[in-house]
């Protein structure tokens, strides 16, 4: 399936998917207001009305039962939780926690089901997340669970699951509730940091290099379930989609202290693409080149940036996070043959039509979406539009992050 659907764009609409089998990987309901980003290779088994769903995975044994409780039914998420625990006779470790401004609930859970009499009970083990959602609609629940046996191979995709569901607008530049739960804040430092050729100060909180690194770690080791399957693009975009998405907040206090120390970067319309690009440029091409093959080789975004640190994919996907935040449009392109990446900026088309003509010059662009990108290379120090000569015929898929119309709403 190809996967141009984002849930930023909020397009598409919950209850078309009543016929069984139908891909579910980006959903929204506008009746609750919720949308969910699942991994690839769901499908909707199940459903009764506009309140509950049953999605199982292709791949591995995993279930995903999503429930809706108007305003009213339960005072509040975890006595919601008591009511399915009591309901399935669960065993259950349990963690209540604020999320976007909300109480919410996760509970590691244990039970026995049978689907019928006529059936012998299956030990099964997983998840459950309880939302208060926005607006007083109500509660939503998500329960993920696999044979008890393989609840530790399949809990990165049932964590995962979890995850990637938002509630509103702005949920989507947050991390994600299980993060949140498993990970919360431990109190925000100060950060002195030299950036290029100025001190600069910024906040990030304790928590978030070890945070945004098990998202890595996670959608790392569900990405492999997807090896020489058709889906494993999609993946893998997904997988970097995922962690810029937690990254966002950890790393805008940065953003927004590069934009306080360099004026310069405005201009009538906004931030001038060109000028953010090179100052960005300049300092992750700059980062200590590091790998680390044994696990995701992949640098988190917030060591990334404390450190001066990471590859080539660390490094682009930082470039466009933070040029995101400045509302300048860019993208990430993989190249699986040459195993690498880089960054592509819209510089805007009067520059690009302006180098077309410069025969003085040899730009390399790469059009998407109507647009022609300019390709940055984050390693090697050279200006962007410059490539080696080895990345001319290289086989670049595009990652997107669909924010600019979301965030000018």
């Amino acid at each position: 399936m190809n996967k141009k659907l984002n849930i930023l764009l909020f397009t598409l609409i919950f209850n078309l998917f009543c016929i069984l089998g139908i891909s579910a990987e980006a959903l929204t309901s506008p009746t609750w207001g919720y949308s969910l980003d699942l991994p690839e290779g769901f499908v909707l088994a199940n459903r009764e009305g506009n309140s509950r769903y049953l999605f199982q995975h292709s791949i591995q044994p995993v279930d995903l039962q999503i429930a809706l409780y108007a305003k009213g039914e339960f005072s509040s998420p975890k006595q919601n939780a008591e009511h399915i625990f009591a309901q399935l006779k669960m065993k259950h470790k349990d963690k209540p926690f604020d999320w976007h401004y909300k109480k919410a609930y996760l509970s590691m859970i244990e039970f026995e089901y049978a689907p019928s009499e006529k059936y012998q009970k299956k030990r099964l083990a997983g998840w459950l997340l309880v939302l208060e959602l926005p607006n007083d609609k109500g509660n939503l629940v998500m329960l993920t669970y696999t044979d008890a046996d393989k609840a530790k191979t399949c809990e990165p995709l049932m964590i995962s699951s979890l995850d990637t569901v938002f509630t509103d607008v702005n949920s989507y530049f947050i991390p994600g509730p299980v993060t949140t739960a498993l990970y919360p804040e431990r109190g925000k430092e100060e950060v002195n940091y030299k950036f290029n050729d100025k001190n600069i100060k910024f906040k990030m909180d304790i928590s978030d290099p070890e945070a945004n690194k098990s998202v890595v770690d996670r959608e790392f080791q569900l990405l492999t379930i997807y090896l020489n399957r058709d889906n494993v693009f999609e993946a893998w975009k997904r997988y970097y989609q995922i962690i810029f998405r937690d990254a966002w907040s950890r790393i805008q206090s940065f953003t927004l202290a590069l934009q306080m120390a360099y004026p310069e970067l405005m201009s009538e319309t906004g931030i001038a693409p060109e000028k953010a690009t090179e100052l960005l440029l300049k300092f992750v091409q700059n980062f200590k080149y590091i790998r680390d093959r044994k696990g995701s080789d992949f640098t988190n975004l917030p060591q990334a940036v404390l450190q001066k640190k990471g590859d080539c994919d660390a490094r682009s996907l930082l470039l466009v996070l933070v040029l995101k935040q400045m509302n300048i449009d860019a993208v990430l392109l993989i190249s699986p043959t040459k195993h690498h990446s880089i960054a592509a900026v819209d510089y805007g088309k009067e520059y690009f039509d302006k180098a077309q003509n410069d025969k003085t010059t040899n730009k390399h662009f790469f059009e998407h979406i109507g647009k022609n990108y300019i390709m940055t290379e984050t390693t090697a120090h050279v200006e962007a539009g410059n490539l080696d000569d080895r990345l001319n015929d290289a086989d670049w898929f595009v990652v997107d992050f669909f924010l600019d119309d979301f965030v000018k709403e």
